[in-house]
């Protein structure tokens, strides 16, 4: 990373805004799985201070997990068997809970946690911080970082390391994807085909959480809209946050065809609005493949003639396990959504989420910085009447 000024150093958000896109940016700069995953490592201790950090890989058919890949800093502890070693999945309490609960786990201490399981070599870990890496809903594997300090690590640094968990999903995508093709080589046309259509995945998710690292939330969330309705040859797509009461949904960012009048700041009631019902009750996407004979649309169908609207696709917005809104995206000719592309298109919709969760913690930062500031210039006062 390379400072405008070497003197001052950026803004704590800044700097972590600059490693995410670091390591974004090494994931179309390399197909080796390793020089790309030290990379990620190495950003990410720019953000949060580790002795250790081990990317480890879960095998769903055997219930194991593998450390594939590790880095260590000159005072952490070292391995020197366990690297691409596997292990069972049910001598790890924390593990199975990062797979179940999809929540960051922090260890203040491991010489006082009941749950922390003692490897040999492993005795001078005193601090433990880790997060799922998680794709499409399914856990790949885990981002693991140890210290040999106890309370090394707090809950903001568990969200940030949330954040680099999802250039290791797709890195570990990477290199799956290119295993899978070259097992496929026999079928070749058929295997490019389908290497064609993860590419494009990847570079919606890849742009999706380039914007979602921005600080410019209002743009991010814009930006978003508009490469799903792109990707998925949607005219239109829209963004909606529930109200504090969770009566209405609020649109907030849109992408609507040049002829079209954006319908930013429109709010939508949510009772009686089966659809939206459905999408916040179920937490689930929900396709509408004929909107103009669907029962379910009866309450905004005159909403939806007037937009043109044939089929839709209507998704929730989390923001880490809360439900905050919808993504939607509209097709003017009929259009049947298929599971991958639902998939997806919620993949996405979890990114926004991730922007929407990075906008509070960046102002969070702000309003702490400003009242240390403030707390500053008082003390600086009552010196200056002492």
């Amino acid at each position: 990373m390379h400072w405008s000024d070497p003197l001052t150093p950026p803004l704590p958000q800044q700097k972590f805004v600059d490693a995410l896109q670091d390591s974004l940016q090494a994931l179309t700069s390399t197909l080796d799985l390793h020089a790309a995953l030290d990379r990620i490592l190495g950003n990410l201790g720019g953000v949060v201070v580790y002795d250790a950090a081990d990317v480890m890989l879960l095998d769903e058919t055997t219930d194991t997990v593998r450390i594939v890949q590790s880095t260590r800093s000159p005072q952490g502890g070292v391995y020197p068997q366990l690297t691409g070693q596997s292990f069972e999945m049910q001598e790890f309490h924390y593990l199975r809970l990062m797979q179940q609960t999809l929540q960051p786990v922090l260890i203040a201490d491991t010489a006082t946690d009941a749950h922390w399981v003692h490897h040999r070599g492993a005795s001078w870990i005193r601090a433990f911080l880790a997060a799922p890496i998680v794709s499409r809903d399914r856990v790949l594997g885990f981002l693991m970082l140890d210290s040999a300090h106890p309370d090394s690590f707090t809950m903001e640094q568990a969200q940030l390391l949330s954040s680099f968990c999802a250039p290791v999903a797709i890195a570990l995508e990477n290199a799956q994807s290119d295993t899978k093709t070259h097992r496929d080589l026999a079928a070749r046309d058929d295997a490019q085909d389908e290497l064609t259509r993860r590419l494009r995945e990847m570079e919606l998710l890849n742009r999706t959480i380039v914007h979602a690292a921005t600080l410019d939330l209002d743009q991010a969330l814009t930006h978003i809209c508009r490469d799903l309705a792109i990707h998925f040859a949607a005219p239109q797509s829209g963004l909606a946050l529930l109200d504090e009461a969770g009566e209405h949904l609020t649109l907030i960012a849109d992408y609507t065809p040049s002829s079209s009048i954006s319908v930013v700041g429109a709010v939508i009631p949510i009772q009686n609005n089966p659809t939206t019902e459905y999408v916040l009750t179920q937490r689930r996407p929900l396709v509408i493949a004929d909107v103009e004979h669907d029962a379910r649309m009866a309450p905004v169908r005159e909403l939806m003639r007037s937009r043109h609207v044939v089929s839709l696709l209507l998704l929730p917005l989390f923001v880490r396990d809360e439900i905050v809104g919808t993504i939607g995206l509209d097709w003017f000719e009929p259009h049947v959504c298929a599971e991958s592309e639902v998939e997806l298109a919620q993949s996405v919709a979890r990114a926004a989420g991730q922007a929407l969760d990075n906008a509070r913690l960046y102002r969070a930062m702000q309003q702490e910085l400003a009242e240390r500031q403030r707390a500053e210039r008082r003390e600086r006062q009552q010196r200056a009447f002492v």
